[in-house]
């Protein structure tokens, strides 16, 4: 007998009815509110979100809160200890706090991924990126056959090299790059397009 659990990212009326409401706080809670209420509130938002809404405003909550894009940020190069609102900004984005929990929970959907734009790297970093794969403009890189991907790295360049991972039957979806990663392999223009979530 297989038993089918109940979807609970399914909208119900009552659901529905206060989504806008829901989205309508996260937007407040972004900008609006001192530092201390907006860590209270996107907490909260983070709980009570359906999964799906959750995954479609993180890259929005992640620009707002550092400061990339189009948006100024929460200025946290200038909160120092002891101003109004540092201990629950500290807390908000701590290993186990609201927003990297969000972002483990959503890593752990292999369905979720989300583009990062090579122009939102450090100056020095972006540009050794885009030298490594004969690119003169971050632009360049987001055209249908030039994303920076994982063929671009070597096993080596990963915290846990991939070859170790998959010789042990590990998942290697989630791998992550070292800090001073820099892709070393150029991929011909003509090769086949992967599948999503390949290796």
């Amino acid at each position: 007998m297989i038993v089918l659990a109940k979807d609970t990212n399914q909208p119900t009326k009552d659901t529905q009815k206060e989504r806008p409401k829901l989205v309508g706080c996260l937007v407040a809670a972004l900008d609006t509110y001192p530092l201390d209420k907006r860590c209270h509130e996107l907490s909260r938002l983070f709980h009570e979100l359906p999964f799906k809404e959750l995954q479609h405003y993180l890259p929005t909550v992640l620009e707002h809160v550092f400061g990339f894009g189009v948006n100024v940020g929460w200025g946290l190069q200038n909160i120092t200890h002891g101003q109004p609102g540092f201990d629950a900004v500290r807390r908000f984005l701590s290993p186990e706090g609201p927003l990297l929990l969000l972002v483990y929970r959503l890593l752990s959907d292999a369905s979720v991924n989300y583009e990062f734009p090579v122009s939102c790297l450090p100056p020095q970093r972006r540009a050794v990126w885009l030298r490594a794969i004969n690119r003169d403009d971050p632009d360049d890189v987001r055209t249908q056959i030039g994303f920076v991907c994982s063929d671009h790295f070597l096993p080596e360049d990963y915290e846990t090299n991939l070859k170790i991972l998959r010789s042990l039957g590990s998942d290697t979806k989630n791998a992550r790059l070292k800090r001073d990663a820099v892709p070393t392999q150029n991929l011909s223009l003509g090769a086949p397009p992967r599948k999503r979530g390949e290796i």
